[in-house]
């Protein structure tokens, strides 16, 4: 959380669970977050916080590790953080059956719906397409049930030939959602 000078407030720690200062901790390890602990998108949903998870991408795929979406409460008031216990909102569904690319980008609309961004990855510095979904999730106006993946299909990009026949499946990690009036 950061004031409106640039002054940092608080961090959410997802490895520690816990809500820190100073940032970073004396006690925090050098050096890159592991996957399973690395987050990544986030965005601020009603009187949450959402954020990604990476797991796995197509260089280090995990069959006990998946990417996912989790948040943690904020107060209403003044968007401090209101707890450090995560919630597992939404595990990613797999790509043709082998893995998902990290979700880079999370974005809602006016109707409790959520879009997600993928972005393919070979590994945590190396970039790559075709293998990235843009995908929504969606829950009733009351914030029941869970997340739901919405039957919507989104193509994105050109149809790569020699992959995924030939469906356009290269998000590239980026989405918006226009609440404007149709």
């Amino acid at each position: 959380r950061i004031a409106m000078n640039g002054t940092v407030l608080e961090a959410y720690n997802f490895d520690a669970q816990a809500i820190q200062t100073p940032i970073p901790l004396p006690s925090d390890p050098p050096g890159a977050v592991a996957y399973g602990k690395l987050t990544w998108a986030v965005a601020v949903f009603g009187d949450r916080l959402y954020f990604s998870v990476v797991g796995e991408d197509s260089l280090l795929q995990s069959a006990t590790q998946a990417n996912e979406i989790w948040s943690i409460p904020l107060n209403p008031g003044n968007g401090a953080f209101a707890g450090a216990v995560p919630t597992l909102e939404v595990t990613m569904p797999v790509y043709e059956g082998i893995y998902s690319s990290p979700v880079a980008d999370i974005a809602f609309d006016g109707d409790c719906c959520m879009y997600v961004a993928e972005r393919s990855m070979n590994g945590a510095s190396s970039t790559s397409a075709h293998r990235s979904r843009l995908v929504k999730f969606c829950r009733d106006a009351a914030g029941g049930a869970g997340w739901a993946p919405s039957s919507d299909v989104f193509e994105t990009g050109d149809p790569y030939p020699y992959c995924c026949g030939g469906v356009r499946n290269s998000a590239t990690g980026g989405v918006g959602v226009d609440l404007g009036a149709g």
